[in-house]
């Protein structure tokens, strides 16, 4: 009753669940879209008043500019000739326009009759047009129709004021004299007009450019691709809100002024907008999952309290069930068990037996066995404790008997020693298509093992005998399995199809061992490897122990034969100390096989080291012979050959290998080093020091010390004596 009323309430608590978050979900969706609808409002409202703030920074600066076009102190400037007294009254009127206004970052006027500009970032006069830095005012005055006009753009580099600012330019020109003026305001001071904390507001043209200081990217940037401003610009209305779902959600407000070419745009983080709305939400959930979680919790408790005794009697009932099935399921496989022991089957009662256990095999049939076993069983066993291994064989145990029971009335027997064995009968004598019937099913069973179980097994089948002959059967098939060994993992085979040889046709090849162990000697693993296969290939299908007892022989003669100089390294001696044991190990003969290349290998690689060591002693010899003979002039590659007892023709190859040089031209390098080193410190002639480096002509040395060195002996001495 208690498991009912714990039904019932799980039941209830996810429904309970469910009907609060969703109202809570509905409840939410309205706040936000409320709150979204605010915030967007507000924000197009802010938008026009900044505009207009705008409108009255312009209208500001217009006013300024208009009157500096009729300003008597400004007109010597812009017009004339001005002498020292009016190009400094104009230059400071210039500088009171531009501290008149908080907006204004520099003031040009461009002296058409004077070609010559005045700035207030730079008091000087420039006398030509073409020592202007900032050209680009040059460029848009060629391009306008004299009409008063603002354009944004970046102050060049190096030009007048400061360099690299990006504003907006206010254009005033004379139409008589082709003058004009230039009010600069930067667009940093206008992007202040619409800051907005928690938003991002941009100016966007027409055509999709960056009018105004934005992260969204640099000023006069192509921000056209952005998804929100895309939008914005395709919108026909003059104002509007809408929700921008491309990345990161976001809330974008725009205007549209009729009398100018640039969008307004303001974008909020949608999760600042609902921020507070989602974390009450979130309380509120957690809040009510909270008081749900402790309702059930306590309900639970008051439920065990109630109904504690009929739960335990229910647990104690079940247990009981349980442990009768499992007593039932080993007294039925501990009969089966007993078909297989000779002794058991010679009584007369063992069909009373099986019928009293339920076994439904007719004992007057025929039966056949499949011994599965499971592959790297080793790992396996590694892998999994003792339950997890009987729970396994249980597993093979029902796949097998599930799939054969399609044609075949069966058994399965869980057998020690990793051995699942399946019985199986059959009408007759087990005919040729009834054992391809039988071998389409145990792959079958293999096939499913794999899949469901995600470890392999081999199998081997026998062939059909009377009931009182399966002790012997069984025998064979367990005589057979250790030919898995050379079919390899995941084989199936019958044993009525093996073809075993007797251990007294073997004999052992000491030939190919001799060959072996040669190759070995040299060096040529590969070789040894293909000697090594021969001889496993010529022990296929024999007993096991004729092939542990050979492989044994073998690595006793490769321990016996190589020199001690070449084998006492840890891998030859961890491989050989160890071998005996891992042989007996490995489950098919791919593993026997890597197993002794892993020795061959070591001791290839051990006496490789071996020959380079003694090749570098060689080579610290002759080295040796140079360094100290060098002064002799008779020291050649014959004399230290002669020296070390080994002809010339070896010493050079061996030399030139291990080094990149010949030994004649390492006698001659260390015979120039020696003379170099007598021209410095001491005061012997040319010659001397020819003589005494083991040159034996004055001419030679001369020639190969010019050609070493790049100057004569003479020179050499000179210039490093002077340094």
């Amino acid at each position: 009753m208690e498991m009912s009323y714990k039904k019932i309430l799980l039941k209830i608590v996810p429904l309970v669940l469910g009907i609060v978050v969703v109202l809570y979900l509905i409840l939410f969706r309205s706040y936000e879209l409320t709150s979204a609808q605010e915030r967007s409002e507000t924000a197009i409202i802010n938008l026009w008043h900044a505009y207009e703030r705008l409108e009255l920074m312009s209208e500001s600066i217009n006013n300024i500019g208009l009157n500096m076009l009729y300003d008597n102190e400004i007109l010597p400037i812009l017009y004339g000739e001005p002498d020292r007294f009016e190009l400094q009254e104009g230059t400071s009127e210039m500088r009171v326009v531009k501290n008149i206004s908080p907006y204004i970052e520099s003031v040009y006027i461009w002296n058409e009759n004077r070609q010559t500009l005045y700035s207030t970032g730079d008091p000087s006069v420039v006398d030509t047009r073409d020592r202007v830095s900032d050209k680009g005012i040059f460029d848009i005055v060629e391009q306008s129709d004299r009409r008063p006009m603002v354009v944004p753009r970046r102050i060049s580099e190096f030009g007048i004021g400061e360099a690299g600012k990006d504003v907006y330019s206010y254009f005033y020109f004379d139409y008589v004299a082709d003058s004009f003026i230039v009010i600069n305001v930067l667009l940093s001071t206008v992007t202040d007009l619409f800051y907005e904390a928690d938003s991002e507001t941009m100016i966007v043209s027409r055509e999709g450019l960056l009018q105004s200081v934005s992260e969204s990217g640099p000023v006069f940037s192509d921000v056209s691709e952005l998804s929100y401003v895309k939008e914005a610009l395709e919108r026909q209305e003059t104002e509007g809100s809408f929700i921008d779902k491309a990345g990161e959600k976001k809330l974008v407000a725009f205007i549209k002024p009729q009398d100018q070419g640039d969008v307004y745009i303001r974008v909020y983080p949608y999760d600042q907008i609902n921020g507070d709305i989602i974390r009450m939400r979130n309380l509120s959930l957690v809040l009510t999952a909270l008081v749900l979680v402790l309702g059930v919790i306590w309900s639970v408790r008051i439920s065990r309290k109630i109904y504690q005794p009929i739960d335990e009697m229910s647990v104690s009932l079940k247990k009981l069930q349980a442990d009768k099935r499992q007593h039932d399921y080993r007294n039925r496989q501990q009969t089966l068990q007993l078909l297989f022991d000779e002794i058991q089957m010679n009584q007369n009662d063992m069909p009373q037996k099986l019928i009293k256990q339920g076994v439904q095999l007719d004992h007057t049939g025929y039966f056949s066995l499949a011994m599965f076993k499971i592959d790297d069983y080793s790992v396996f066993c590694q892998k999994y404790s003792t339950t997890d291994r009987d729970l396994f064989s249980f597993a093979i145990g029902n796949i097998a008997n599930e799939i054969m029971s399609v044609a075949f009335r069966n058994e399965a027997i869980e057998m020690p020693g990793n051995q699942v064995v399946l019985l199986i009968q059959t009408k007759e004598a087990q005919g040729e298509q009834e054992k391809k019937r039988i071998q389409h099913l145990c792959r079958e069973i293999q096939e499913k093992v794999k899949e469901y179980l995600k470890f392999s097994v081999s199998c081997i089948l026998s062939e059909s005998v009377h009931f009182d002959e399966l002790p012997v059967l069984y025998g064979g098939v367990k005589d057979a399995e250790q030919y898995r060994m050379y079919l390899g993992k995941e084989s199936l085979f019958c044993v009525s199809d093996m073809i075993i040889r007797q251990p007294s046709d073997y004999s052992y090849p000491v030939e190919t061992e001799t060959e072996l162990v040669k190759e070995l000697n040299l060096g040529n693993v590969a070789k040894a490897k293909a000697w090594y296969l021969e001889m496993v290939n010529s022990l296929y299908f024999y007993p096991m122990n004729v092939l542990s007892a050979n492989l044994l022989r073998l690595s006793v003669a490769i321990y016996k034969v190589i020199p001690a100089v070449e084998y006492k390294s840890s891998s030859i001696m961890y491989h050989y100390n160890d071998i005996a044991a891992r042989i007996a190990q490995c489950e098919i003969i791919d593993e026997v096989n890597q197993l002794f290349f892993g020795f061959f290998e070591a001791i290839g690689e051990n006496q490789s080291m071996w020959r380079d060591s003694k090749h570098n002693q060689l080579m610290d010899k002759i080295n040796r012979i140079i360094r100290e003979e060098s002064g002799d002039s008779n020291l050649s590659l014959e004399v230290i050959a002669d020296r070390l007892s080994l002809s010339s023709d070896y010493v050079g190859k061996l030399y030139k290998k291990y080094t990149g040089k010949t030994i004649t031209n390492c006698v001659n390098e260390e015979r120039i080093e020696n003379a170099k080193r007598l021209l410095l410190e001491t005061k012997l002639t040319v010659g001397q020091v020819s003589e005494q480096a083991g040159f034996l002509t004055n001419q030679y040395f001369l020639s190969l010390f010019k050609k070493m060195n790049g100057l004569t002996p003479s020179e050499f001495r000179k210039m490093y004596k002077q340094d």
